[in-house]
């Protein structure tokens, strides 16, 4: 008897997980949309059930690899998801450190498979054991992960000096390939000079603008599936293509743009999901595997985390259906779409377990994050969860009456009143602009926007930091957005003002992320400011830059003007701040920082329909 198989126990597993780390860094390195698409299909694919359960086969069955632990296999448990190769193999009582190098073969076998394919991508494989992943990935995976005892960490092949000729991919490796065949626009290089990442990126990005669905791996396919439903009426058909667009300018044109504005802005939005491993841990460790409302059922393991990926490409597919439901309408009236009509302007780039990164043109960001939100927390409390088949149907919106049993393993195991939410880092930026430069600045509001989560609960920052109308009471549970928009802030997001009552640490803090929540609540206001004279937003944008910079008299000018001003946007904005007076602007700060919030968030926020009389 051992303590992986003592009679009467469940068995237990070793979990290795081999992944691809900083994915939206990695695939941002090349300037070119079609390199980043060929990196995403090329590492979904190199993760794939499919390849990995092959690359098993093919090891077990040579020699050579005879150090492979006995019953290797792809883990049936963690379901398939973009840049991740799960893997398991039973735990037979050997020793730890027995158990430990023939996990590192294992991970070692599969990080060659990926390095092959893709030289450049950085890789980690973790580890732990348990009698479920769930279970495994929630207590010893990430108690070692802590401790630093992790198989591998592989930062990706970067040549530090590239003293031969650069790779016109991504200006940061050596040339490998020369000359190499580019099919694009004419204006565009007929060859180019590439090293092994680029070129294998290339080799599955040079297919043709309409990508045939069926022959994307698993991982991506039933997301362009259940998006391509919402246009068509059979989008299993044969040969179907992906109607979505694929490159930004596409993408920037198919988007509603401002009057006196070309349609050349974006917005990158990039999200993660808050305090999922403590919401599996608290379920483990306290409820051990119970439904949450009823501790006699157990929740099947094997499904909560393939349920997390399904939620997150629901939300998309939602997300998608909603912001742009007149398109969507539209399209569904006049029959089954072609690949010439023009799809909703919304292009994934990264969407697995619970992250995304995705662009829509600017003038849509605003509706549809607080959309992506709202439809994340309904598809991890939905009734029922279509796991295997992503739905193009709308959510459920009130799920308490749906009939029959609950089969929603999330629900099932976090509850309906506590799901899991997500942050939202979303950065503005101009079409034209260096893609890996907005994928940084992102990351960076994403980073924003989870940290605020805890400040607020922290007794000796909360007056400096955090206690505002727009993420007072901030806490996990609720959807919070940071952004940054480079056309109007420059490369770095505005700074506060300090506050009348100087507290260490206040001065250099940048812009407060917002609750979509608060957005939601407000929205009237923001419709009032965002039809508002430009003029106007951008005379006291100016002069409320001035009053950060100290300018004297400049916030006594800011209270004059708004005052002559009457407009009835900026009253409404200022309504939504407390001391919500026009003469408190030259006394108090914080009503400052408030309308300089609600100014920035209107630049890009959907103007309303104007109304015309009859």
């Amino acid at each position: 008897m051992t303590s992986g198989q003592a009679v009467g126990m469940q068995p237990t597993y070793w979990y290795v997980d081999v992944a691809a780390v900083r994915i939206q860094t990695w695939l941002g390195r090349t300037a070119r949309l079609r390199f980043r698409r060929g990196g995403s299909y090329r590492l979904a694919k190199a993760t794939s059930q499919k390849e990995i359960h092959e690359l098993i086969t093919s090891a077990a069955a040579s020699p050579a690899k005879s150090g492979l632990p006995i019953g290797l296999e792809w883990n049936p448990e963690a379901g398939e998801i973009s840049g991740v190769a799960p893997l398991r193999f039973p735990d037979d009582g050997s020793d730890e450190d027995v158990a430990r190098e023939r996990a590192r073969t294992a991970a070692l076998l599969v990080a060659e498979h990926i390095r092959s394919n893709l030289p450049a991508c950085p890789l980690t494989a973790t580890w732990g054991r348990g009698a479920s992943y769930v279970e495994a990935y929630a207590t010893d995976m990430e108690i070692r992960v802590r401790s630093g005892d992790i198989l591998l960490d592989f930062a990706g092949d970067v040549d530090e000096l590239v003293l031969a000729r650069a790779c016109q991919g991504c200006r940061q490796a050596r040339v490998i390939w020369k000359e190499l065949p580019i099919i694009e626009k004419h204006e565009d290089p007929l060859s180019m000079d590439l090293c092994p990442d680029c070129a294998s990126r290339f080799a599955l990005a040079g297919r043709s603008k309409a990508t045939v669905i069926g022959r994307l791996p698993a991982s991506q396919r039933d997301l362009a599936q259940a998006l391509n439903s919402l246009l068509m009426k059979d989008p299993l058909a044969k040969d179907q293509v992906d109607l979505f667009p694929s490159d930004f300018s596409e993408l920037a044109a198919r988007g509603d743009s401002r009057e006196g504005d070309a349609a050349t802005h974006l917005a990158l939005i990039m999200a993660d999901g808050n305090g999922i491993g403590a919401l599996m841990k608290e379920w483990l460790t306290e409820r051990r595997g119970a439904a949450k409302d009823d501790p006699s059922t157990l929740v099947p393991k094997n499904k909560v985390v393939s349920s997390l990926d399904w939620a997150t490409k629901q939300a998309i597919v939602e997300s998608t259906r909603t912001t742009f439901r007149e398109w969507v309408e539209r399209h569904r009236e006049s029959g089954d779409a072609n690949q010439d009509d023009p799809a909703p302007p919304v292009l994934v780039h990264v969407a697995g377990g619970d992250d995304l990164l995705l662009s829509v043109p600017a003038a849509h960001a605003w509706t549809f994050a607080r959309h992506l939100a709202g439809s994340f927390e309904r598809a991890c409390t939905a009734h029922h969860a279509h796991v295997e088949d992503l739905k193009s149907a709308e959510l459920e919106r009130e799920s308490t009456s749906v009939p029959g049993p609950v089969t929603n393993p999330l629900r099932l195991a976090f509850g309906a009143d506590r799901p899991p939410t997500l942050s939202i880092g979303m950065v503005f930026h101009h079409s034209s602009h260096p893609f890996a430069d907005v994928v940084e600045k992102a990351e960076a509001q994403l980073g924003h926007a989870k940290g605020s989560t805890d400040v607020v609960t922290d007794e000796a920052t909360k007056a400096s930091s955090s206690v505002t109308p727009e993420n007072e009471g901030l806490s996990v549970s609720d959807a919070t957005i940071a952004f940054h928009d480079l056309t109007a802030d420059g490369e770095r997001p505005p700074q506060r003002e300090p506050s009348r009552v100087p507290v260490s640490g206040h001065i250099g803090l940048q812009r407060r992320p917002v609750t979509v929540k608060w957005l939601n609540s407000q929205g009237g206001a923001l419709d009032a400011l965002a039809s508002t004279s430009r003029s106007h937003r951008s005379m006291l944008t100016g002069l409320l830059r001035e009053c950060r910079e100290g300018k004297e008299g400049a916030a006594e000018t800011l209270g004059r003007r708004v005052a002559d001003l009457e407009d009835p946007g900026i009253a409404k904005a200022l309504m939504t701040a407390p001391a919500s007076t026009s003469e408190n602007l030259a006394t108090e700060p914080d009503l400052r920082n408030h309308l300089r919030l609600c100014l920035d968030i209107a630049r890009w926020w959907p103007e309303p329909p104007k109304v015309v009389a009859p």
